[in-house]
């Protein structure tokens, strides 16, 4: 995950704006050396880079005198060197943000260009927000990243938890006046959490949000259609209403039930679910209405009682949609070949989805 910093008015290389960049980091990994048991490894960004050099000099001393200390055998003289150095952070440096701006500026001269230009940026100015820069070079850095190293192994914590986990401790870190104003808003300083991660999983949200809002006008258009053509109104210029429901019930309701049943298997499995995975739906009521269709009219071309178009209409029509079934399934785990994941996940829920329609209809 990355943090875009935004400072319209300030270096986001001034001490304030450090120091913020700061309460994020140590917000975000308070352990810095868990080994990612909070699900963050890492934080970097400008801040981390200034902290990291402004110790050295002190973590130099330590390693050399504790060498020292082991190769005579005198752990006492490690630990009194040690006490001196933390006595003497002041002048030697410790991990923090220094206290002055020189300091920082120092170390900021000393940072290879291609290595600082990862971090901070001059993206010019745009004073009204209207996406029109007034400026093409703002004369200082008012752009910088805070970079998140996620674990792999996120425990029972989803992606979408530990977004929300991030933004809440984003949100909190600004302190707010009694006029409601934060602390933020005050230096014109903006963070957004943004990267491949927060945008993916924002992106399938808001799809699972449109394809609800669309998917209900499918299955409408979808029942109009059968209506339609079964209710002998482009055929005979009358409507027999009841047959056209009964087509669209027989058809219709095991397809859209599959449709459901499907979905909560995906979710009760606790599946990765991607933006691609609302393909599933349309493509199941598709597939799922054409084998109810070929099996009602085979049924309704029989002769005899209920019974034997039952058995006739299975024994023929039925073997035609188990075999377009198999290999419908064949073709969708197909996709569970390939090295991506949002196309696996298509791929087993499609396969799956049409097990499901084909024991439903």
């Amino acid at each position: 995950m990355v943090i875009y910093v935004e400072s319209e008015d300030y270096n986001v290389t001034t001490i304030p704006i450090l120091e913020e960049i700061d309460k994020v980091e140590r917000a975000l990994n308070p352990m810095r050396n868990d080994d990612g048991e909070d699900s963050v490894i890492y934080v970097l960004s400008i801040s981390t880079v200034i902290k990291e050099v402004n110790s050295s000099a002190g973590r130099v001393v330590k390693s050399f005198f504790s060498g020292v200390a082991e190769a005579i055998g005198s752990d006492e003289l490690s630990d009194q060197v040690n006490d001196t150095i933390d006595a003497n952070q002041d002048i030697l440096g410790n991990y923090a943000i220094p206290d002055q701006q020189e300091r920082v500026d120092q170390i900021l001269q000393e940072m290879p260009p291609n290595a600082l230009a990862k971090l901070v940026r001059d993206v010019g100015r745009d004073a009204d927000g209207d996406g029109i820069k007034e400026a093409e070079l703002a004369g200082y850095w008012n752009r910088a990243v805070i970079i998140i190293g996620i674990s792999d192994d996120l425990g029972n914590t989803t992606i979408s938890q530990l977004i929300e986990d991030t933004q809440n401790k984003i949100n909190a870190i600004p302190e707010i006046d009694e006029n409601g104003v934060s602390s933020w808003e005050r230096i014109n300083l903006t963070m957004t959490l943004t990267g491949p991660v927060p945008i993916t999983n924002a992106v399938t949200e808001k799809s699972f949000e449109m394809f609800w809002d669309v998917f209900p006008y499918g299955i409408l258009f979808v029942a109009l259609g059968l209506f339609l053509f079964h209710c002998d109104l482009l055929q005979t210029g009358r409507i027999r209403f009841v047959q056209g429901v009964k087509v669209v019930i027989i058809a219709g309701l095991p397809t859209l039930c599959s449709v459901w049943i499907t979905m909560g298997i995906i979710g009760f499995t606790n599946y990765e679910v991607t933006m691609t995975v609302i393909i599933v739906g349309p493509i199941i009521l598709a597939l799922g209405v054409s084998y109810g269709l070929h099996i009602t009219n085979r049924y309704a071309e029989s002769k005899g009682t209920p019974q034997e178009k039952m058995a006739e209409a299975m024994n023929s029509t039925g073997k035609a949609v188990l075999l377009s079934a198999l290999t419908t399934i064949i073709g969708f785990i197909s996709l569970t070949f390939t090295p991506m994941k949002p196309i696996q996940t298509v791929g087993w829920s499609l396969a799956g989805g049409i097990v499901v329609v084909y024991i439903m209809t």
